[in-house]
């Protein structure tokens, strides 16, 4: 790959994506919905990253991967700095004053914002599966390409 991105770069985000969902893994049922999501992307980078692995992609895979790549990381980041700011809402056993202390945030907790987030995260694995079938279709032409030059090598030397 060329323009300084690679597969380096997709399973880091990847990478990022399997370390957030596994923050939400122990969460309350108020984060199921997103927690499926963040799998949702980390399986589409996983993929991607998977059919990058020995292809030559062109310029404008790159540059589009790089785009996309990017807009994963910043959804990422902002749920990562939401679970941060929201870590109380984790399942644990607890005292009463943690169960208050519980309540309180869950109160507080706005859930237009894991809407918001939710909504990324979908648009995101959208676009990444999108991009992954044109790559796996690339991939597919150029495997059946060489296919053929090599059966017309093949009927060269019968002949």
């Amino acid at each position: 790959m060329s323009l300084g991105f690679g597969v380096g770069d997709v399973i880091a985000v990847s990478t990022l994506a399997r370390s957030v969902w596994g923050r939400f893994r122990d969460s309350s049922d108020q984060f199921n919905a997103i927690q499926t999501e963040v799998a949702g992307l980390y399986l589409a980078l996983d993929d991607i990253a998977n059919n990058l692995s020995g292809l030559q992609a062109t310029d404008k895979q790159v540059k589009d991967l790089s785009v996309l790549t990017e807009g994963c990381r910043g959804v990422l980041d902002d749920t990562d700095q939401f679970i941060l700011k929201n870590e109380i809402l984790r399942t644990e056993p607890s005292s009463l004053g943690s169960k208050t202390q519980k309540a309180w945030r869950k109160l507080k907790w706005d859930p237009a914002t894991v809407n918001e987030l939710r909504d990324r995260m979908v648009s995101n694995a959208t676009f990444l599966n999108a991009f992954n079938t044109s790559l796996a279709r690339s991939v597919s032409s150029a495997r059946k390409l060489n296919l053929d030059i090599s059966d017309i090598g093949c009927m060269k030397g019968s002949v």
